[in-house]
C-alpha cells in the first residue's frame, strides 16, 4: 500500500510511468484525490495534451541523476498506459505530490 502527502510539491519538468503501479490502491479516495483541492486542473498535464485526465498517475522524474522517487500528478488514459514508456515533458505550473510507500 502507497500513502501519498500533499505537503510537498516539486516542480518537475518531465517524466516516466512507474510500471506496475496500477495495482497500489491509495489508503483512502482515489490518486487523483490526493492532489490539492486548490488544484482545479482536470486536464492531463503532459505538455501540448488537451485530453482529460482519467487518473492520478504514479510518475518518476526523467532527468539523469534525479531520485527515483514516485510523484502522483495528473493524466489521460493515452498517458497513464502501461505501454507508455516514453519521457513525458510536463505543462508549466503542473501540481506533483510526492508518494511514500508505507
Amino acid at each position: 500500500m502507497t500513502k501519498t502527502t500533499t505537503t510537498q510539491s516539486k516542480s518537475i519538468t518531465s517524466v516516466k510511468n512507474v510500471r506496475g503501479s496500477s495495482k497500489r490502491t491509495p489508503s483512502s479516495g482515489s490518486w487523483s484525490s490526493k492532489l490539492p483541492a486548490t488544484d482545479n486542473n482536470t486536464n492531463c498535464s503532459v505538455l501540448r495534451c488537451t485530453n482529460k485526465a482519467t487518473a492520478g498517475a504514479h510518475v518518476t522524474p526523467s532527468v539523469q541523476g534525479a531520485s527515483k522517487e514516485q510523484w502522483i500528478t495528473r493524466l489521460c488514459a493515452k498517458h497513464n498506459h502501461h505501454t507508455n514508456t516514453e519521457e513525458m515533458q510536463l505543462k508549466k505550473g503542473t501540481t506533483v505530490v510526492r508518494a511514500l510507500k508505507k
